[in-house]
């Protein structure tokens, strides 16, 4: 069971806070840092990690976009990247890409200059911009659709694991064409008895499940499902943090993993 402990989670937030490279060099320092944690559950909180940082750079350098830009232009003529100015500014590459081309051009145009930098009139800063892509493992559009798909894959997995274990169940799509607007991923059909609890719906994140994700997934999701529909599993893929336990009480059941079958019994009524 992947439950890491707060000592041991904050080691790992204060390695990652204080590493002066980039976060693609940081993922692979983090495993032979910390060989006994699964690297996907790494990887997570590196990626929990980026996202705060972007957020924290945004909304520390929201209004010097300019002066952001003037730097760069500066810096281009000693054939200094912005790779380097990510790592100064302690952000992903593409979070600076991102607030330079702003600055440079129009919303619709940058949308699409950030999925293909040929569209960028500045050769060199075309080239920049196509090196941060390939050289952040943090942000972009490469990263969306990797963490888009690997959230599909869960969910594939989720209702797979949960079919041959014998549950029947509606999934998103069966719930939002008959109207409910918040679902969980699996609403079960009928009760079962998981360890004693009647549980009553499946969530799926495919994810580290950190103190501060999880208290926003209560407060948006999860406890609006504990109202309407009762106890519920919520299954963070890549491991959890200790102290959600106690965040969770009794209204869920918190796992690393899905359930063995023989942890499961329907409920018949006579």
């Amino acid at each position: 069971m992947v439950v890491i402990s707060e000592s041991v989670y904050d080691k790992i937030v204060n390695f990652i806070l204080n590493y002066k490279g980039l976060a693609i060099e940081c993922e692979a320092d983090l495993e032979s840092q910390f060989p006994d944690i699964p690297p996907n559950a790494l990887k997570s909180i590196l990626s929990k990690q980026g996202q705060n940082l972007t957020k924290s750079f945004y909304s520390r350098n929201h209004l010097k976009s300019n002066a952001i830009l003037k730097e760069y232009k500066e810096r281009v003529k000693d054939d200094k990247t912005i790779m380097e100015m990510s790592m100064e500014y302690k952000c992903p590459p593409m979070s600076i890409c991102r607030m330079i081309l702003n600055e440079l051009y129009s919303k619709t145009d940058v949308k699409e200059m950030l999925k293909d930098p040929n569209c960028i009139p500045d050769q060199l800063l075309s080239a920049n911009v196509f090196t941060c892509i390939f050289n952040d493992s943090q942000d972009g559009i490469i990263i969306d659709m990797v963490r888009y798909t690997v959230g599909e894959e869960y969910e594939v997995k989720l209702k797979q694991l949960a079919r041959e274990a014998g549950l029947i169940f509606y999934d998103e799509g069966d719930l939002r064409r008959d109207g409910f607007d918040k679902t969980p991923d699996l609403l079960l059909a009928v009760q079962t008895m998981y360890k004693n609890t009647i549980i009553n719906w499946i969530e799926s994140k495919a994810s580290f499940g950190d103190c501060e994700s999880h208290t926003r997934y209560l407060n948006d999701q999860l406890q609006s499902y504990y109202n309407r529909f009762g106890v519920g599993i919520v299954v963070y893929w890549a491991g959890f943090h200790e102290n959600i336990l106690n965040k969770s009480k009794t209204n869920l059941i918190i796992l690393d993993d899905f359930p063995s079958k023989d942890d499961f019994e329907k409920l018949t009524f006579q």
